[in-house]
């Protein structure tokens, strides 16, 4: 069981943290070179798939990484949430959720800027770079965590 647990949340981390970074440094970069007019048509397109995507990813990945903790043993109680194992396995979470409730700020802004605007304009692209380098620091902070805790350096 500890097995799969694990490789359902490396699987959906991969789908997750993957396509995430795939979106914000490619996807939309190539997007805003189209204008706002394309960026705002392909995004309505591709929602759908990609809400279904990420969110079963996402739910996936947070659900088998509570999971694990307690499926391995390492937490048993709260007395357990003060070792340094759950401390790094909190920071992962807050992480992953902290950047699930960015992005979907972000979403929500850049929709309303797109809709506003028959250009791409300096505020839009700060506004996407800013979160490409949310993005990119955020999963690679839960990277590194993971390293962590699968070396057993805590």
């Amino acid at each position: 069981m500890l097995a799969i647990l694990h490789f359902l949340h490396i699987a959906s981390g991969i789908v997750w943290a993957g396509g995430a970074l795939f979106f914000v440094l490619v996807v939309e970069p190539t997007l805003f070179r189209l204008g706002p007019g394309a960026t705002r048509d392909t995004l309505r397109a591709a929602q759908p798939f990609l809400g279904r995507l990420m969110g079963a990813s996402g739910l996936i990945l947070l659900t088998t990484g509570g999971a694990l903790p307690a499926a391995s043993g390492a937490i048993t109680s709260p007395g357990d949430l003060l070792r340094p194992y759950s401390v790094y396995v909190l920071a992962a979470l807050a992480l992953v959720v902290g950047l699930a409730a960015q992005s979907g700020r972000y979403r929500a802004v850049m929709q309303r800027m797109l809709s506003a605007t028959a250009e791409v304009t300096p505020a839009m692209h700060a506004a996407r770079q800013r979160q490409a380098v949310v993005t990119v620091a955020a999963i690679s902070a839960t990277i590194v965590i993971m390293a962590i805790l699968g070396m057993g350096l805590y």
